[in-house]
């Protein structure tokens, strides 16, 4: 009689561990185009000159790309589910992040989106640390080719008038 094969059960990575935790962690089933209007409406009714208010409902919520740079303090964070290619990344759930958070030189408060993965595992270990409010910043590394890959950074520690030696 032969031996029969038991099939054993792959196991699942960590990133396909993450895309079904995200997917059931998400807020909101879809996109939901009156969140992105309210957005616009309030910029147009902060405008403080004609041309503020032209260009108020020019563009979306930023995406990371549009963060690259800006030294922040994150605060915490939304899964969102979607079904925008755009903007949805199928290895996280077909989901993605709105990030809140506060510029660190002028104190705005803003949000962004995100399904950048390198982004958005960090953002999800530094939740699971309990390390939010994180003070960190977006850094492009560019890939050659037209392309380029998202990292979150902490801040570098920097001298302070009077407490150096």
């Amino acid at each position: 009689m032969a031996k029969q094969e038991v099939a054993q059960p792959q196991s699942q990575s960590r990133l396909d561990r993450l895309a079904i935790h995200l997917a059931q962690r998400a807020t909101v089933e879809e996109d939901d185009p009156g969140t992105a209007m309210d957005s616009i409406a309030e910029r147009n009714l902060a405008a403080e000159t004609l041309e503020e208010l032209w260009d108020a409902d020019e563009g979306g919520m930023p995406n990371g790309k549009a963060v690259v740079d800006i030294e922040q303090r994150i605060f915490t964070f939304e899964t969102r589910k979607s079904n925008d290619p755009e903007i949805a990344n199928p290895k996280l759930g077909n989901t993605y992040l709105i990030v809140h958070a506060a510029r660190l030189d002028t104190g705005e408060e803003f949000a962004w989106q995100t399904s950048a993965p390198l982004l958005v595992t960090k953002l999800i270990q530094i939740e699971r640390m309990d390390k939010l409010p994180v003070d960190c910043v977006v850094r492009s590394v560019d890939l050659g080719g037209g392309k380029a890959v998202l990292r979150l950074r902490p801040l570098t520690v920097r001298a302070v008038p009077g407490n150096v030696a």
